[in-house]
């Protein structure tokens, strides 16, 4: 499921990007670049992902519907596409310029032929019986929609690059950025065709953990970086209140959230019970018991952690909420007068009573207890996360420090990063939640 969060992730930055500037332009010629973005980014990906699915799924029913998903979303791709040209055909006709003059344009009339001749060979397949039969497998139809597939994409990030409309509206650092997550997307969920189906062994979950947490540290230490960069560029009293915040929200709460997940203490449960399993000596039994002692001492360390970081996000963010009243204190402007701040003040609040919480059931006995499990803390935390990741994006867009030093382009990154950072790492805290009650 991580895996699939993040590949969408991929696929929808590079289109929200590109929507944001057809909508902002709201011309004829934009209904061209947002419609191909929708078909190549949403709906041809979403087709291949329902097949992908379709080769592990062993119930008929569902194959079945991931097989009919496929052929609804390669439809609607194609209308799509169709209509897109028919956009930039009226709006060259409009201003009195040729059609089929650039290699982009020719590339996409050659791709749209045999993408819509290998449509009309899956639906021929299907249909050609007195019965439908959705269970076919034809290795030229596959073949030939991955040839699509690449040469669609491939026309797509050209048409960014040369055309008009691209270069009017893109910077090149912009247009670069998009091509390279365009590309990544794609390569992805290509690499996840062509490799092997993967099995869940404990080298695989270490391999896929580190991706994650490399993809993740990526998404946010780029944009506390350029935060960080900023601050120290232009340094002031006020400037402490993002470069603090930036910490906070972008390495201290990610942490602790990260270990509420206890991934590391599922896996090594699991390699318990197996190797429990295959026990049949005492010398067995007594490394089995050794690994035990291991892992709960490992997640020991991970709730210090989890405190640890709870505790100095809770020293960064109230630094920075006095540097920023001492700021406006001496600039005799008034306090709480944003929604920025009054949703910084309640995530803080919370996060406040949530580690409060945690502290008095921790250290509240007799016994120091870090093995506790609360619903309710868990919630908390995951609330005071949320609420976190939405104050920072806020206070970028909102705030005067982030619209004088970081600029519009920097703005959309750096939120944009961060966005997508904060829903990867929630999405991979729910997952986890759900994983460990099915174990449990």
């Amino acid at each position: 499921m991580t895996e699939l969060a993040i590949c969408a992730m991929l696929f929808l930055l590079p289109y929200a990007v590109i929507l944001e500037r057809c909508i902002s332009d709201w011309s004829l010629l934009a209904l061209h670049p947002a419609l191909n973005s929708l078909a190549m980014l949403i709906c041809l990906p979403s087709a291949l992902q329902a097949m992908l699915q379709r080769k592990s799924e062993t119930n008929q029913a569902k194959r079945i519907w991931l097989t009919k998903l496929h052929l609804l979303l390669n439809v609607l791709a194609g209308v799509l596409v169709a209509v897109a040209g028919v956009a930039v055909l009226f709006a060259k006709r409009n201003v009195g310029e040729q059609h089929l003059t650039t290699p982009h344009s020719w590339a996409a009339l050659v791709t749209g032929m045999f993408f819509a001749l290998n449509m009309f060979q899956g639906i021929l397949l299907t249909f050609e019986g007195t019965k439908a039969n959705w269970q076919w497998k034809n290795e030229t139809h596959v073949l030939t929609g991955v040839l699509v597939y690449i040469g669609s994409v491939t026309t797509m990030l050209y048409g960014l690059q040369t055309s008009s409309w691209g270069a009017k509206h893109f910077s090149p650092e912009r247009q670069f950025q998009v091509t390279i997550l365009i590309i990544a997307a794609h390569v992805t969920l290509l690499g996840k065709m062509l490799w092997p189906q993967r099995r869940d062994s404990p080298s695989q979950v270490i391999k896929v953990a580190k991706l994650e947490l490399i993809v993740l540290s990526g998404l946010f230490g780029a944009p506390c970086a350029i935060i960080l960069s900023k601050c120290a560029a232009s340094p002031s009293l006020f400037a402490v209140h993002p470069a603090t915040n930036a910490v906070a929200f972008l390495l201290c709460f990610p942490l602790y959230a990260s270990y509420l997940i206890g991934a590391v203490r599922d896996a090594g449960t699991q390699e318990c019970d197996k190797f429990q399993d295959t026990v049949s000596d005492v010398v067995s039994l007594a490394l089995h018991k050794c690994i035990t002692y291991i892992i709960i001492d490992t997640r020991v360390l991970l709730s210090k952690l989890h405190m640890f970081f709870q505790v100095l996000a809770m020293l960064l963010l109230s630094t920075g909420g006095v540097a920023a009243y001492m700021t406006k204190n001496n600039f005799g402007k008034q306090h709480f007068t944003s929604t920025h701040s009054w949703l910084a003040i309640g995530t803080a609040v919370l996060a406040m009573l949530n580690m409060l919480g945690g502290l008095v059931t921790t250290f509240g006995s007799k016994k120091t207890s870090w093995q506790w499990k609360n619903s309710g803390h868990r919630i908390g935390g995951t609330l005071a996360f949320l609420g976190g990741g939405c104050s920072v994006i806020l206070g970028i867009y909102s705030g005067s420090w982030g619209i004088s030093q970081l600029g519009e382009d920097l703005q959309f990154q750096v939120a944009s990063s961060i966005a997508a950072a904060y829903f990867l790492l929630f999405f991979k805290v729910v997952t986890s939640g759900s994983v460990a009650k099915k174990s449990d």
